[in-house]
């Protein structure tokens, strides 16, 4: 199983603007191609994995509601600033806060 992700409050939406891979959702796994939309009800694990990492796979991310926005602006840095690395801490920190349950 690929490591995965949960949220506790939001449902999610995946388009898949270019790129390829397999995207699971719950205990399925899906191709996915340029063009594929994937409902990932809240509460449900889910994963991308891109097979071909010479190509990127871009995605839009929608989210049923407010509130995950904070967390990807806690572990963001802005557009053309220097990479940051998070600690383990920081980054189960944010999880706590937004609801996001993870499984490696």
């Amino acid at each position: 199983m690929l490591p995965g992700r949960a949220h506790s409050n939001e449902d999610e939406i995946l388009f898949i603007h270019r790129g390829e891979g397999i995207v699971v959702v719950g205990d399925k796994r899906y191709e996915a191609k340029e063009g594929t939309t994937v409902f990932v009800p809240k509460g449900t694990w889910h994963a991308v994995e891109n097979r071909d990492k010479s190509k990127p796979v871009d995605m839009l991310w929608i989210f049923s509601q407010p509130g995950m926005d904070d967390f990807f602006r806690e572990l963001s840095v802005p557009f053309g600033a220097a990479p940051r690395q998070y600690s383990q801490h920081e980054i189960d920190e944010a999880d706590r806060k937004h609801g996001m349950r993870r499984k490696l």
